[in-house]
């Protein structure tokens, strides 16, 4: 596929942790042991580390606490995703087109040792929900390339299973813009975004999927980086799709966003950059936690120059009525760690960079640590001779 692929993984324990990657390819199974080191990260770049040039599912057990990210470099487009803690039978994602020359794939890997029965379940916009099926085989990956199946549209999508398996959606623009997002198992009547913005010629689109038989009433809170908010309702329609282009609502501002509904639905939040050269995509965060860790990150140089080619930065939500303090750990090559403190006002969103913070690193794992539950995102943005893209996604909450 012309891709970059590696796993970074990041052991918070006391004590060292071997982790068991096993590879899910089209000739059979492939399996590598990792050791990582108390406190420390370790990446492992997919393309040497494997005998081949194919697409791969990726299936890592621990005998440890541990974390991993995995990032790929597709064209000049940069993708990432923390994939699924545990596999589930039922996977929705906001977003999904086939529309000009707009390609999305789902990706299903079934770690099951038996065949599985997949329901897939579209709703495409102006239309009647409309189903297929698919079967995958035992203990592997199955790539459905959505275009086949329901051509010319721009859907939601639920997917369900007679056995546990895990689900990501990748979608190809044309220009090159790509982004890739780990499916939700569960509808929520809350979610939580700390990124967005509407300046420099960025765009910021929510998709709400409410996939019951009657009309869900939303609402919506903005809250920018000086503390002012704005509130708006919204009505999304029994099985369909509400799209929102938040330039409509908030244009030229930085800020971050709340989603309540009366019943649980999916929220996924799409970036466009760029011009459209570059688009990163997450769903939210269905809840506060006081604890986020955040396992890939780097603040490299350009070689022989001052100019970065990991551009970095952190973006912490606080949607109480009073300020909250944080402090920012970030882990280094080798572990060592380099602690900042800040504070977030009041019902608004800080961003810090990253690279002012740890200039030129070329491994930064992230823990941010708040003294109440906050959202945290993070965005890195690469910008190099082979490569130009970006990603932001939601980190891993912790207690």
């Amino acid at each position: 596929d012309g891709a970059t692929e590696r796993v970074a993984l990041f052991n918070p324990g006391a004590t060292e942790a071997r982790a068991t990657l096993a590879a899910y390819l089209p000739g059979g199974e492939e399996r590598r042991s990792v050791v990582v080191p108390a406190g420390q990260r370790v990446d492992v770049t997919l393309n040497t580390t494997l005998p081949t040039t194919t697409s791969l599912g990726l299936d890592i057990q621990a005998d440890g606490p541990l974390l991993a990210e995995r990032s790929m470099i597709v064209g000049q487009e940069l993708l990432s995703s923390t994939g699924a803690a545990t596999p589930a039978r039922t996977w929705y994602f906001g977003e999904g087109s086939t529309v000009t020359d707009t390609q999305t794939l789902l990706l299903l890997l079934n770690p099951q040792n038996q065949e599985v029965s997949t329901t897939l379940t579209f709703y495409p916009d102006g239309t009647a929900p409309l189903t297929q099926t698919a079967t995958l085989a035992p203990r592997s990956r199955t790539s459905l390339r959505l275009n086949d199946l329901v051509p010319n549209a721009q859907f939601g999508l639920k997917v369900v299973a007679s056995q546990p398996v895990v689900a990501e959606r990748s979608v190809f623009l044309a220009g090159g813009a790509a982004h890739l997002v780990t499916g939700v198992p569960q509808l929520s009547r809350s979610w939580s975004f700390a990124e967005g913005t509407t300046t420099d010629g960025v765009t910021t689109t929510l998709y709400l999927l409410n996939p019951w038989p009657q009309q869900v009433a939303v609402s919506l809170q903005v809250m920018s980086e000086d503390g002012t908010s704005l509130s708006r309702r919204y009505a999304v329609p029994a099985q369909s799709r509400f799209i929102l282009t938040l330039n409509d609502v908030v244009p030229a501002l930085p800020f971050a966003m709340q989603v309540q509904a009366e019943r649980p639905v999916a929220a996924e939040r799409v970036i466009s950059f760029d011009g459209g050269a570059g688009a990163t995509a997450t769903a939210g965060a269905i809840e506060l936690a006081t604890r986020w860790t955040f396992v890939e990150g780097s603040t490299d140089l350009v070689d022989g120059t001052n100019e970065p080619y990991v551009a970095q930065f952190l973006l912490i939500a606080n949607p109480h009525r009073g300020a909250v303090k944080f402090e920012v750990v970030y882990v280094l090559a080798d572990g060592r760690r380099e602690q900042r403190q800040y504070t977030v006002p009041s019902m608004a969103r800080l961003t810090v960079s990253a690279n002012a913070d740890v200039p030129d690193q070329p491994v930064v794992t992230t823990i941010i640590t708040a003294s109440r539950p906050v959202v945290a995102e993070r965005s890195i943005y690469v910008a190099g001779p082979e490569s130009r893209g970006g990603e932001t996604s939601v980190g891993v909450p912790g207690k």
